[in-house]
């Protein structure tokens, strides 16, 4: 399986109802920790959704069950990884 691009990690950790922490543009991504410029929480790189443990994929599993959507994601998962 091929990792989430930025993009797909956004869409995701917006699902969630988190912010997507942004860095202001003098902040290098060198690993260091920032100040999220939206919503002003420090923020430790390593911190962010990844998509590849099971405590990203138990949040988004119970935002799913929350949002009446899991039977729905059941469906298309099968019929993807089925067909």
């Amino acid at each position: 399986m091929k990792p989430l691009t930025e993009a797909q990690r956004k869409r995701l950790t917006l699902y969630l109802g988190e912010c997507w922490h942004e860095r202001s543009c003098n902040v290098p991504a060198s690993g260091i920790v920032y100040r999220c410029v939206k919503c002003k929480t420090a923020v430790y790189p390593i911190s962010e959704h990844t998509f590849t443990t099971y405590e990203d994929l138990g949040k988004l599993k119970e935002r799913l069950v929350e949002n009446g959507e899991w039977d729905l994601f059941c469906a298309y998962a099968a019929y993807v990884f089925a067909g």
